[in-house]
């Protein structure tokens, strides 16, 4: 009987086991909710909207929506408006227990409304009346809902407004204003609009010029008469007397400043030289005024010019030029040598040319004559250098001193790839005499190369740096980069470095740069070897879209993780890498650099294949300059 028994609840143990393993596998997972939003982060100016959109997925319970500082941005169906400035404003989707952020900065770009009027000045007769219109842009978008307030007017003139839009009415001959304001956002805003009533009995009417302000009108001449511009124009002015034209009235002109305007023949406005004066016409007891601006006339010359203060040439100018050419000025500055009417040859003044590279690079070279000005369009250089003599070369035209510390200046540009040949290259502002300023001047700051140079996507081949042939060779090109320095758009290939290549210290921009390496020799003289700021960088220094192939184990000559940093930046430096990569043995990567930022956008790969596997990498490097670099056969960057 007890075996039965046992039987039996056997019997039930497996039924129910089988009805439980059954239920189980009948029941779905359960999914987790989630909430997506369509930015994850979002800059806004003061006063500026965003909408954002939300996707909440396995709920069905509502999206909501909130501000973790709503003084500074308000959210409302996903509509963020920016209320005050401010970083780090949380903005939140929630639903189903799920949420999502988007961090919102709001900066103010100190963008003012501009209350405009359909008319600044209204001429009316007695009797009559006038609409005009108010309206206010920010940003150049017109703002709605604005609250105009309408002023003005007395025993001359009257205003009926209603919102945007007033009408003057005429009431007596006399001048009077009318005034319309609002407050946008704060900022209070107000234009004035001139009304002048005439009688009946006499209306000068004036049909070739935009009216001007307080009652004027306004016209502009130039200095010669060319294509476009105009040096004189006769007035189209009518007189009517009680309504009525008349056919041949005596009108007196006359010019406040004859040097900027005369008046010829008693009729015609005839440009003098640049200024601006008021010509007045009289009728009776009636007048006009109209303010005139004479500008230069300014004409375009064909073709395009490139100088250098290396080999400083004639520039032969196409086109022909009226008067004669007394100046010539580039970004303000006048290098006017000579001018050869009968060639069309202009000379530069070798002492005049600027030696700061503020003031050289591409611009408009003006030539000056006594009625225009004419427009070149030029490149002005320190040197265009096109071979290795040249580039050796460099130091003579950039050196110089600075009152705090040694300073060099210049706008060098590569116009050829270039094989070099020499021994050793000569820094521009090496760290051992930039120095001598003192720790603002190492630092980059009131020291070291504050030029540009500029390969324009050219390469350097074999450029090296050898002890033997002097002592400063571990800095590089530049020695020490000023914070205004600027490294740009080259490629070295094969380099011999035995310090930096670059600059071993300071705090200007590198971008744009290629390097590969024939041979790297480190702790020579007790210095850093690397790329650019071994030595250690000051803040404001960037280094930016650069790719160094250093993957040949065999171009490492007694260099060690411990005096290496192949990328760069010394111990607590501040240079800011904004997508920097290395490839090089392993045993070099950790170090590469040191104290560089949490911002940073910088990495080392073993090989080429880690560095085209890497997502990240990848997505940096296709946001560089296409025009500059490409990806050759193993997925890396070089120059075009």
């Amino acid at each position: 009987m007890k075996r039965w028994k046992y039987l039996v609840l056997a019997l039930i143990g497996v039924l129910l086991f089988s009805f439980a393993a059954c239920a189980e596998g009948d029941t779905e997972e359960e999914k987790t909710p989630s909430v997506t939003l369509s930015a994850s982060s979002a800059a806004l100016d003061l006063y500026e909207t965003i909408c954002l959109t939300a996707r909440a997925e396995n709920t069905d319970g509502p999206v909501v929506w909130s501000s973790s500082d709503p003084s500074r941005a308000t959210v409302e169906d996903g509509l963020v408006t920016a209320l005050a400035v401010g970083n780090n404003v949380r903005i939140t989707a929630s639903a189903g227990g799920a949420s999502a952020v988007c961090v919102v900065t709001i900066t103010d770009s100190q963008a003012a409304p501009v209350l405009s009027v359909s008319e600044s000045s209204v001429r009316l007769a007695e009797g009559e009346s006038f609409t005009v219109t108010a309206s206010v842009q920010l940003k150049g978008e017109p703002v709605q809902n604005v609250s105009y307030r309408w002023a003005g007017g007395d025993a001359f003139a009257s205003v009926q407004a209603e919102g945007a839009q007033a009408v003057i009415f005429g009431l007596s001959e006399g001048e009077t204003e009318i005034y319309v304001s609002a407050t946008v956002r704060g900022i209070y805003v107000a234009q004035r609009i001139f009304v002048a009533v005439r009688s009946l009995d006499i209306v000068l009417d004036l049909a070739n010029c935009k009216p001007g302000g307080s009652g004027t009108y306004a016209a502009q001449l130039y200095t010669l008469d060319a294509e476009g511009y105009e040096a004189s124009f006769t007035p189209a002015l009518t007189v009517y007397e009680n309504g009525i034209a008349v056919p041949d009235p005596q009108l007196q002109w006359e010019s406040k400043n004859s040097a900027v305007v005369r008046v010829e023949n008693n009729e015609t406005l005839a440009a003098v030289s640049a200024g601006s004066t008021q010509v007045v016409c009289r009728y009776k007891q009636e007048s006009i005024a109209i303010d005139v601006t004479v500008s230069r006339t300014r004409l375009p010359l064909s073709g395009s010019a490139v100088a250098e203060l290396h080999v400083l040439k004639p520039i032969t100018i196409e086109g022909e030029i009226s008067g004669e050419v007394t100046d010539a000025t580039f970004k303000g500055v006048s290098v006017f040598g000579s001018f050869n009417a009968a060639t069309n040859e202009l000379t530069l003044s070798a002492e005049k040319f600027p030696r700061d590279a503020a003031h050289l690079g591409e611009g408009e070279l003006i030539l000056t004559t006594q009625q225009a000005d004419y427009v070149l369009s030029a490149a002005l250089y320190t040197m265009v250098i096109h071979d290795s003599g040249e580039l050796d070369q460099m130091y003579r035209y950039g050196i110089g001193e600075g009152v705090n510390g040694y300073v060099c200046d210049g706008y060098f540009i590569l116009g050829d790839d270039i094989e070099y040949t020499g021994t050793s290259f000569l820094p521009l502002a090496p760290e051992g005499v930039v120095g001598l300023g003192g720790n603002e001047a190492i630092s980059g700051i009131t020291g070291g190369f504050r030029g540009v140079f500029d390969g324009r996507g050219h390469t350097v081949t074999g450029l090296k740096f050898d002890l033997s042939a002097s002592s400063r060779a571990y800095n590089g090109m530049f020695g020490v980069l000023h914070r205004e320095g600027i490294v740009q758009n080259v490629a070295f290939e094969d380099a011999t470095i035995c310090g930096a290549l670059i600059a071993y210290r300071g705090s200007g921009t590198v971008r744009n740069v290629y390097a590969s390496f024939a041979s790297i020799t480190g702790g020579t003289n007790g210095h850093y070897t690397g790329f650019v700021y071994t030595g250690g960088a000051a803040a404001g220094a960037r280094v930016e879209a650069v790719f160094l192939d250093a993957s040949d184990p065999s171009a490492y000559h007694g260099a060690n993780t411990s005096n290496t940093r192949l990328i760069g930046c010394g111990v607590s430096g501040e240079a800011v890498y904004g997508g920097v990569y290395l490839i090089s043995p392993a045993v070099w990567r950790d170090d590469s650099v040191s104290g560089a930022g949490e911002a940073d956008v910088y990495a080392a790969f073993g090989d080429y294949a880690a560095f085209a596997a890497d997502a990240a990498a990848q997505s940096v490097f296709a946001e560089w300059d296409k025009n500059i670099w490409t990806a050759d056969a193993n997925g890396c960057p070089v120059f075009r």
